[in-house]
């Protein structure tokens, strides 16, 4: 855990950074909506405490720091009739039915370190260095936007925390989950479950292992989830109308069954290894429905990807965030499996560029605008087992060397196969039917094998010349047309003799 975190460490700040940068080309055309829903919400989200029995903060905050006898759990649960519980697992502590408004609002004039100091950020409610069990539910915190890492709710250093069907609005980030090093603790095992997440910079910020972030609505933020950690879970929740839906800089995270739609991204992982992303909705993102930059050995299997304004699935080149301020290229993005997807309705269904040993298997790609699957500068790829149809290029290879192409059904596309400048690429026993060309190849291509494959083409010349006779007669029809017409309307005009 710690040789993990100790070397991505250097990159949080860039990573926020990197993301926030896209979050601002979002922020001109959605800043007029989001000021008109946070006032409705409000209103909202106000009445219905009112009609409960809740515990109105506005103005103040919670702040439990379990390492301090001023500020930890029993002192406060004594104190205060908000607390309830004694932190066992039978008995967790509770808070709930709390309204803060935090009365934080952006500052521009705030000192550019304090701005972005995470471990020094303030929230609605904070709860730090705590290993108790306790509860946060049914409550309502806003206007906590001061710095980058403002936030809602605030983990820092906390394990076996549940956050259950509170709201988070207008703040920086909804809710923050973080650990450092000072006290040992990793931030774990924490359950963020059926929360409301809108009108926020980024909706959820966890740095953390061993989470379940599920069930919850996370709309209208310029971010929607940030994970960099381990063995998180992501399930559930719906991701609409934000910057980039879910971006994950992990390991052996699983993200499940989540709903991401009208985000620039649907879901993106950077520099993330060993993680598991299957049956989620991924459709209608301005971007990419699911981006991977420098990231391996990836299971994406059983999503739902359509209706995506540039790729359905996108593996390669991108931009990286070094240990600087700047931005190079990204490193490949190698051993990854894409099975049993359904993609269509894209601009292009599944692109690869500048990577290596990547398994495409038994997707089922049609309908898309350009290629079905396009390889640029990428070798060693298996495509196994694909239905590809009703695309321009079933599959276009630039410049794309030693790839398989085996047992596709790849039928109705404009091309079937095309290759340009790609060499050593083996095409056997593949089905291509009712495509212009089964497959096509230029001058600076070579050494590649088609073998056993079955090849019908359309009779396109006997097709054209049916086509162009029809036209010529239906337009000479026309003309005649016009023709008597026009001299039927000239005779009547004429003068009486």
């Amino acid at each position: 855990m710690h040789s993990f975190f100790g070397s991505k460490k250097k990159f949080l700040f860039c990573i926020l950074a990197l993301f926030l940068s896209n979050l601002f080309i979002f922020i001109i055309n959605k800043i007029n909506i989001i000021d008109n829903n946070i006032l409705i919400e409000k209103n909202q989200e106000i009445t219905f405490l009112k009609n409960s029995n809740f515990y109105n903060l506005t103005g103040s905050s919670i702040f439990i720091d379990d390492s301090d006898p001023d500020f930890n759990w029993s002192k406060t649960a004594a104190e205060k009739d908000w607390v309830s519980g004694s932190g066992t697992e039978n008995d967790p502590y509770i808070i709930e039915n709390v309204i803060i408004d935090a009365q934080n609002p952006f500052n521009n004039e705030t000192d550019i370190d304090d701005f972005i100091d995470i471990e020094t950020s303030t929230a609605g409610i904070t709860i730090q260095n705590s290993i108790v069990y306790f509860i946060i539910r049914n409550s309502t915190i806003y206007n906590s936007e001061a710095r980058v890492y403002d936030s809602g709710i605030k983990l820092m250093n906390v394990n076996n925390s549940q956050l259950i069907n509170n709201t988070c609005s207008s703040n920086s980030i909804g809710i923050l989950s973080i650990f450092n090093y000072t006290y040992y603790i990793s931030s774990s095992n924490n359950v963020i479950s059926n929360n409301s997440l809108k009108n926020n910079w980024v909706g959820i910020y966890s740095y953390s292992i061993n989470n379940k972030i599920s069930n919850n609505i996370i709309k209208n933020n310029f971010g929607g989830i940030i994970s960099m950690g381990i063995n998180n879970t992501i399930s559930l929740n719906s991701l609409d109308n934000n910057g980039d839906g879910i971006m994950l800089f992990g390991r052996n995270n699983k993200i499940s069954k989540n709903n991401l739609t009208h985000n620039i991204n649907g879901l993106w992982l950077l520099d993330s290894f060993n993680n598991s992303i299957v049956e989620n909705s991924i459709n209608n993102n301005s971007g990419n429905g699911i981006l991977l930059q420098s990231s391996n050995y990836n299971n994406i299997s059983k999503n739902e990807v359509y209706n995506n304004k540039i790729n359905g699935i996108h593996l390669g080149e991108g931009f990286y965030p070094y240990m600087g301020p700047f931005l190079g290229p990204s490193q490949d993005t190698n051993y990854n499996w894409i099975s049993e997807n359904k993609v269509y309705n894209n601009s292009n269904g599944i692109l690869l560029n500048y990577t290596n040993n990547n398994h495409i298997i038994n997707n089922t790609i049609n309908n898309n605008e350009f290629s079905g699957i396009e390889l640029i500068f990428s070798d060693y790829i298996d495509i196994l087992n694909n239905t590809i149809e009703a695309n321009y290029y079933g599959i276009n290879m630039e410049e794309s060397d030693w790839n398989d192409i085996i047992q596709n059904t790849i039928n109705n596309n404009y091309y079937g196969i095309s290759l340009n400048s790609s060499h050593w690429n083996d095409i056997i026993r593949n089905i291509l039917r009712y495509n212009r060309d089964c497959y096509i190849e230029n001058e600076y291509s070579a050494r590649n094998k088609y073998e056993d494959n079955d090849c019908l083409e359309p009779k396109i010349n006997e097709i054209n010349w049916v086509v162009i006779i029809t036209i010529i007669s239906l337009i000479g029809l026309a003309v005649l047309l016009v023709v008597i017409l026009g001299r039927k309307r000239t005779a009547t005009n004429l003068p009486a003799a």
